[in-house]
């Protein structure tokens, strides 16, 4: 397009010419089929034709709508799995919560001035603590999936490639709790070792979902950033005069190739330049 532009200036004297020799007009047609063959080759390349004007921006049109309906359901996905971190981080949050009550049981139950009915009663607030836990472990769901007593891996598509998908891997935390012993000496160390290691596992799952949540934002706000330009881009191919725009620009190139090929041909023979002048 630079040559094109560089020799607009010689265009006018070219145009008033009237009469071609057969020569030079089998060069100009061979030029052009080159030329028109040439776009259609580009346009190929980027999934498009233009074998019947503007029908092959319509077909675009379509597959930019079926971008942005992509777009539009990555765009729930990745919400939707925020939505699961969230769940299942709280239903964690509680259950912390809940062995942080226990150890405190399993303190005051090294004191050495309980009686009996102290220790059975500190282990019975410990077995409807655990019940709780346990009871929070199966309630916690999104969507009737259950996020802390399941091995299932979620899969989502978080964007317009079919490749592009998050997976978020739940674990079962359906046995991870150890019931208490509190009316013992070894009973009380044995929760003591019990409830440190459920805290650090606690604590390391909500890291996890921590840091998938993270991802799926860091997703959403790629996806928020490609909405514009597809909305946009497809509100002018669904345009019609912006398709007979596109057809007129191909058929304006074509021209002006055409008038360089033109001059390029006339320039070739010295005797020919005056003949046509």
């Amino acid at each position: 397009m630079a040559n094109i532009a560089s020799t607009g200036s010689n265009l006018p004297n070219i145009n008033q010419t009237s009469v071609l020799d057969a020569t030079t007009l089998s060069a100009l047609k061979e030029g052009l089929d080159k030329l028109s063959g040439g776009i259609r080759v580009r346009l190929a390349k980027d999934g498009t034709t233009q074998d019947r004007g503007g029908a092959s921006l319509l077909a675009l049109g379509d597959r930019m709508s079926a971008n942005l309906q992509t777009l539009n359901q990555a765009t729930l996905n990745a919400n939707d799995g925020i939505a699961i971190t969230q769940v299942a981080s709280a239903g964690l949050d509680d259950i912390h919560t809940d062995l942080q009550q226990l150890q405190k049981l399993v303190v005051a139950s090294r004191s050495g001035t309980l009686s009996d009915t102290d220790r059975a009663a500190l282990q019975e607030q410990a077995k409807q603590i655990l019940q709780a836990i346990d009871q929070k472990v199966h309630s916690t769901r999104y969507n009737h999936i259950p996020l802390l007593a399941s091995t299932k891996a979620i899969l989502l598509q978080t964007g317009i490639d079919t490749n592009t998908q998050t997976t978020i891997s739940l674990k079962d935390y359906s046995d991870a709790f150890t019931p208490v012993d509190l009316t013992s000496g070894s009973g009380v160390e044995a929760a003591t070792a019990s409830l440190k290691k459920e805290q650090e596992m606690v604590e390391n799952a909500q890291a996890l979902l921590a840091a998938k949540r993270s991802e799926l934002v860091g997703s959403l706000n790629a996806l928020s950033g490609w909405s514009p330009s597809l909305t946009a881009a497809n509100g002018r191919i669904d345009s019609g005069s912006a398709a007979q725009t596109a057809t007129d620009g191909i058929a304006a190139l074509i021209r002006n190739n055409a008038a360089l090929a033109f001059q390029v041909q006339a320039n070739q023979s010295a005797t020919r330049v005056q003949h046509l002048l």
